[in-house]
């Protein structure tokens, strides 16, 4: 009986420092990595890194339904019949004009500004996305019914709306002088055209974009200037 006391001794006495370097090792980790988190949260406060992971994760949720949407009117185009595809593209061009005019409107605006998030940018960046998509399913459209002579010509059942959105998009970036984006990296004119329509279709895509752009960041100004909180004067 003595031998197992003493045999239990010995080991409870081995365990104890065991237990006492674990505890230690524990602390030691807790600690560093409260400190870690300390620093992080300095760093991210510091250079705005969460504002941007939020911005950009705000872009991928916006940008999701934006590609379903030029799937379907690839998929709409591509149908032998063209009601169908005037049923899909008529209802989408419609929603891209209701969504260009909720870009200025104040209310709107005041409402989303709520979440914190720096919506005028990224709703422009939708709103430009969905417009070089929408823009494109309507060159395919017209030029199906032979009004419109877009070189090279892309098949109506080729993916013919994301394919011609390439032509919106060169001349969006092409609109921004100050970064000479195309001439940068090299990019040449993908498409052109030979008649008037299509001239008007890019003038229009050109002021529905960069109006409701600019509008939208005018009226967001004012509405974060209504919302500083005011410091009386002592």
């Amino acid at each position: 009986m003595s031998k197992q006391t003493s045999t239990t001794t010995t080991v409870m006495n081995l365990e104890r420092p065991s237990r006492s370097r674990a505890k230690a090792f524990v602390n030691a980790l807790d600690t560093g990595l409260r400190a870690m988190w300390r620093m992080l949260r300095a760093i991210f406060k510091a250079t705005r890194l969460a504002d941007g992971a939020l911005f950009l994760f705000a872009i991928f949720l916006l940008l999701m339904p934006i590609a379903f949407v030029g799937k379907l009117l690839n998929w709409a185009l591509a149908r032998e019949s063209l009601w169908l595809a005037l049923s899909i593209v008529i209802p989408v061009t419609v929603s891209l004009f209701l969504f260009a005019a909720m870009m200025t409107n104040e209310q709107f605006l005041r409402d989303v500004h709520l979440y914190g998030v720096r919506w005028p940018s990224t709703l422009s960046i939708a709103l430009a996305w969905l417009a070089v998509v929408v823009f494109g399913s309507l060159t395919s459209l017209f030029e199906r019914v032979d009004v419109i002579h877009i070189q090279p010509s892309v098949p109506h059942t080729d993916g013919a709306a994301t394919r011609y959105a390439d032509l919106y998009l060169w001349h969006l970036f092409d609109s921004i002088p100050a970064i000479k984006f195309n001439d940068t990296v090299g990019w040449k004119q993908p498409y052109t055209y030979s008649d008037k329509l299509s001239g008007w279709l890019l003038l229009l895509f050109k002021i529905l974009v960069i109006v409701s752009v600019i509008g939208s960041f005018v009226v967001s100004g004012r509405i974060r200037k209504d919302t500083q909180p005011k410091h009386s004067a002592p």
